[in-house]
């Protein structure tokens, strides 16, 4: 997940609770500032984060995009990974399905 420690615990209880589809993830991340955003490009002043499905549009996995334009994810208990946004794409990950974003201040939960 890509949220600070109180954010994941919130988003985590939140994604239990909903077990949905893409839509119920998206609307979770609304809860904690993110906004559908267009693209992938490197914004000053905003966070963004990329949302993975699998072919029947479950979402599978979530990264965060860094402040160098490359992405981060937790894979399951390994390390976290630096990569591209489409490093992901394939039959484990699935595809990126939305980006969301929001504007990036000093008063992170």
């Amino acid at each position: 997940m890509v949220a600070t420690n109180t954010g994941r615990a919130i988003l985590l209880a939140r994604w239990r609770a909903a077990r949905g589809d893409a839509r119920s993830y998206i609307l979770a991340y609304k809860t904690l500032g993110y906004e559908i955003c267009n693209g992938d490009t490197l914004e000053a002043g905003y966070e963004k984060i990329a949302l993975y499905i699998d072919s029947s549009g479950i979402p599978t996995h979530a990264a965060r995009q860094l402040p160098n334009g490359k992405w981060i994810s937790k894979l399951g208990w390994l390390e976290d990974i630096e990569h591209e946004l489409d490093g992901l794409v394939g039959d484990r990950y699935g595809v990126v399905s939305q980006i969301l974003k929001r504007a990036v201040n000093s008063n992170k939960d």
